[in-house]
């Protein structure tokens, strides 16, 4: 019934600003779900924050390592063309 209706271009820009602002919604609280979620994680494992930190850092570093191995392994490859 409403498809009938012509959309004037104020109409749509309000419909796609309207869209967009229900997914940051739905990424925050997707975000504060995950956040509680490890924060009751933590405290079933008897986790400390800085324990977690720690292996994340570690993590993060060694994907850091491994990309620039990467890299330097795709630098020093010749490309060879037919």
């Amino acid at each position: 019934m409403t498809d009938d209706l012509e959309k004037t271009p104020e109409m749509l820009a309000e419909a796609q600003r309207m869209h967009e602002t229900r997914s940051k919604s739905a990424t925050v609280r997707e975000k504060f779900a995950a956040g509680v979620e490890f924060a009751i994680t933590m405290k079933k494992k008897h986790l400390h924050l800085g324990d977690v930190v720690e292996g994340v850092l570690a993590i993060n570093e060694l994907n850091r390592l491994r990309q620039l191995e990467l890299n330097g392994e795709l630098i020093s490859c010749p490309v060879k063309h037919p």
